[in-house]
């Protein structure tokens, strides 16, 4: 599919920095675009919250945004390199940001690189959840809370005690197969803005996080195409509203 940069890459459009978008760690980090110039091939973008320097490792820069197509939402990418840091970008309204200039090549390629944006929650974005493990059902915020997700798995903090007894989730085993139950939750929104299932699988417990708690790492075994771009939607819009410095005092 042929993808045209100039309905693509836009200013006010969200984006993702990624570093080394290849490796099997690649590292996204989410911005705004302020300007473009297609006849230099140069594009301005904010810089990120984890800030993007001159001393800066990678072996791969890419620029990274969601588009719809008749059929489906995909990530499509641009191969960048920086050239110009600048630390007072004017901005509308004599505010000003610090920005970064990237000059990048063609062609626009679709890119798969979903799984490794691990969302933080928020008081904004968060997430009920469900957790059945064997013939009982375990729910947030009682016998856990999640504390981060990706399309490839989920985190979770687990009290050790609920109500002055043992938390039966603390004998999770590794490898222990369980099905959930998800809503992604906007706080701005009445409604979730997605429920749905899937499956995880135990592949870390670390039962000294704190003195009252324990870290479970999880992997998702399955997941539907439809809920996996739900899921895919709602990291994405909880990192552009995590740039704060863009949004308003109410937001």
């Amino acid at each position: 599919m042929d993808f045209n940069i100039e309905t693509i890459f836009l200013p006010s459009i969200g984006v993702d920095l990624v570093m080394n978008i290849d490796s099997l760690m690649p590292l996204p980090r989410a911005s705004i675009i302020h300007d473009v110039d297609f006849s230099r091939k140069t594009i301005t973008i904010a810089q990120p919250r984890i800030p993007f320097t001159e001393t800066t490792q990678f072996d791969q820069l890419h620029l990274t945004t969601i588009i719809r197509t008749e059929k489906r939402r995909v990530r499509v990418g641009i191969s960048c390199r920086p050239v110009q840091f600048i630390d007072t970008y004017r901005l509308a309204g004599d505010s000003t940001d610090r920005a970064i200039v990237v000059q990048y090549e063609l062609p626009v390629k679709e890119t798969n690189i979903r799984s490794a944006y691990r969302l933080s929650l928020s008081s904004r974005y968060t997430i009920r959840a469900k957790l059945i493990c064997g013939q009982l059902e375990y729910h947030t915020p009682i016998h856990f809370r999640v504390r981060d997700i990706s399309l490839s798995g989920a985190s979770l903090v687990i009290p050790k005690k609920v109500k002055q007894k043992k938390n039966p989730l603390i004998g999770l085993a590794l490898n222990e197969k369980l099905v959930a139950g998800i809503s992604l939750v906007d706080a701005k929104k009445e409604q979730p803005v997605a429920t749905f299932a899937l499956k995880f699988k135990v592949v870390r417990m670390n039962l000294k996080h704190t003195d009252t708690t324990v870290l479970a790492g999880l992997k998702t075994i399955k997941l539907a195409k439809k809920d996996e771009d739900a899921l895919s939607d709602f990291i994405h819009a909880a990192q552009i509203h995590q740039l704060s410095r863009f949004e308003s005092p109410n937001s």
